[in-house]
């Protein structure tokens, strides 16, 4: 609600004839501007303290104690419903093993890490589930443990200005979710895809951003996946002919993925 709090810009140009009559009118709309955004702030307060209720009445008294305990409860946990969840969430996903803070780290880790699509999972289910696991190791690891990675990538040395590299690192955590997406897909059904984009990026004569057609961002992953048609690697296995028309079929599909995409891209 902060972020749209109205502000008041008046003219300040001396030399413009109609400055005290535009800054009336603006400190007119300021004010009933102001009085809206109160009235919305007012609910939107309301709303939270209600809910912050109803999650703490539905918390057992262990729970409520351990939330009370936490030495950020007054300043932030205190009437925010969505800080209180969070922290629950932390509380429900913390066993005696991961309690010591770096096993905590590397059972965070694990669970991304090991986080693959199941056979019969689409692409939304294991893109929430997914999505939940990099949030939560995100939240220890912090903006910025990818920035050495991402210094010597060769995107990166290409880049020519302070500002682009800079923003290039801020958005190293989206291609990190987008590519681990990616690599743990199912490659019964991807796996092509996958191949097409390596081949792409392979093509060394052509300009970086030509031959790197992997996804950036997680949506952008997910949508990849979801516009291909899947391999059925697994039933294909089983025919005769895996070897010999398999392979061409595989090559030709390889090629058309990594130009399709390309295309996509540009």
């Amino acid at each position: 609600i902060e972020s749209v709090k109205p502000t008041l810009v008046l003219v300040t140009n001396d030399s413009n004839p109609d400055k005290e009559i535009k800054n009336e009118e603006r400190r007119t709309n300021y004010l009933a501007d102001r009085k809206d955004w109160k009235a919305r702030k007012n609910v939107f307060d309301n709303n939270k303290c209600n809910v912050y209720g109803m999650i703490m009445k539905m918390c057992t008294d262990h729970m409520v104690d351990k939330l009370e305990r936490e030495a950020d409860f007054d300043n932030k946990l205190f009437n925010d419903p969505v800080e209180v969840l969070m922290r629950i969430k932390k509380f429900m996903t913390t066993t005696v093993d991961t309690e010591w803070e770096y096993f905590g780290l590397w059972k965070t880790m694990s669970n991304l890490i090991n986080c693959h699509q199941k056979e019969k999972e689409n692409i939304a289910s294991f893109c929430k589930r997914f999505e939940e696991r990099a949030k939560a190791l995100h939240a220890l690891l912090g903006d910025d443990f990818l920035d050495k990675f991402t210094e010597k990538s060769q995107e990166y040395d290409l880049l020519g200005s302070n500002a682009e590299r800079s923003q290039h690192k801020k958005e190293s955590w989206e291609r990190f979710m987008a590519n681990g997406f990616l690599y743990n897909s199912d490659r019964a059904k991807y796996q092509s895809r996958i191949d097409g984009m390596t081949a792409q990026y392979r093509l060394k004569h052509l300009d970086f951003k030509q031959r790197c057609t992997f996804p950036t961002t997680l949506e952008n992953a997910a949508d990849v996946l979801n516009q291909h048609k899947h391999d059925n690697r697994k039933k294909n296995s089983n025919g005769g002919n895996s070897n010999g028309q398999g392979k061409q079929n595989k090559s030709n599909n390889n090629q058309n993925d990594g130009a399709q995409f390309s295309q996509q891209q540009t």
